[in-house]
């Protein structure tokens, strides 16, 4: 039986360890294949301000007290109960979307300050829902509580 020789079981070894290192390299680079990438850090989300104190949030509820957040350098919504990302919602100071037609409106829970997703005209909090990878707003008759 012949052996093969020491310096090809060399060149073979050192072949693989190089693919095994080329391969870690890319999938660091790629966004979400090494496990580090878990969406958006803290320090991206817009933070809200209630004009009659010194609460910030970043943290808007709807009437089910379901969290959303938003990301204003690409304008989306983050639907936190699923993680799901939405396009065109843009941020300006308190006001959210394109039409600027929601507002983030502040209220007290058993001594705590929230702030709620409602609508501009009647200051009434909006029922947020999610179906499949579709939002749904209704309007409620709620105002948020004070």
């Amino acid at each position: 039986m012949r052996r093969t020789p020491f310096w090809f079981q060399t060149l073979v070894l050192f072949s693989l360890m190089r693919t095994l290192a080329v391969l870690i390299a890319i999938s660091a680079l790629l966004p979400g294949c090494n496990g580090d990438n878990t969406g958006p850090s803290d320090s991206d989300f817009a933070v809200f301000r209630d004009p009659t104190s010194s609460f910030t949030t970043t943290d808007v509820r709807d009437i089910d007290d379901e969290i959303v957040r938003f990301i204003p350098a690409d304008n989306t919504m983050l639907w936190t109960p699923t993680n799901l990302l939405f396009d065109n919602w843009p941020v300006s100071g308190n006001f959210l979307g394109p039409n600027r037609s929601f507002e983030v409106r502040f209220g007290t829970v058993s001594g705590q300050r929230r702030a709620y997703f409602t609508e501009v005209g009647p200051g009434t909090i909006c029922d947020l829902a999610v179906t499949g990878n579709t939002l749904q707003l209704n309007p409620t008759t709620t105002l948020p509580p004070q």
